[in-house]
């Protein structure tokens, strides 16, 4: 008698029915009931998100039409926390360090303050110079550092410089 070949298609069939046959003796005989697992985070881990601080935009100078020798000049200085969220606090600290004539940081006062974010992660401190003397005008540079208020919700600062040259 000769030997039938064996098509492919039954190959198949014959490779799944041993397949299943096996599969089918892994049962268990009956079934138990199911085991569930449940963990709670703690509190903080609920609700805590770290946020980093950078200060992509360069400072700007913003005119409102003044005469810098008597009213300051004006430069508005912007934060901005990823992801963005509204509502977290930022602390600012100003500097002025004159390399020419003097002049002096009016608005803000104090120097240090903190400003809130706003929808777009972004917090924004317009500060005013002064020459000391509207005479000789000012030349140094206006610093600000801005850090997190509560390290809760960020721990990294950045600072941002502009150089004032104020000649009247």
């Amino acid at each position: 008698m000769p030997a039938s070949k064996l098509s492919r298609r039954d190959a198949l069939k014959v490779l799944a029915a041993a397949s299943g046959a096996v599969a089918l003796s892994h049962l268990p005989t009956s079934w138990g009931k199911p085991e569930l697992q449940a963990g709670v985070l703690p509190a903080h881990a609920q609700t805590s998100m770290t946020h980093v601080l950078s200060a992509p935009f360069p400072p700007e100078e913003i005119d409102l039409g003044q005469s810098y020798c008597y009213d300051g000049i004006v430069i508005r200085f912007t934060a901005v926390i990823t992801p963005p969220t509204a509502g977290i606090s930022l602390q600012y600290s100003l500097n002025y360090t004159a390399s020419g004539a003097p002049g002096s940081i009016t608005v803000p006062s104090p120097t240090i303050g903190t400003v809130n974010t706003n929808g777009s992660g972004q917090a924004t401190v317009d500060v005013t110079v002064l020459p000391d003397s509207p005479f000789f005008g000012t030349t140094g540079t206006l610093t600000v550092v801005w850090s997190f208020v509560n390290p809760a919700d960020g721990t990294n600062t950045v600072s941002q410089s502009y150089d004032i040259e104020i000649g009247c």
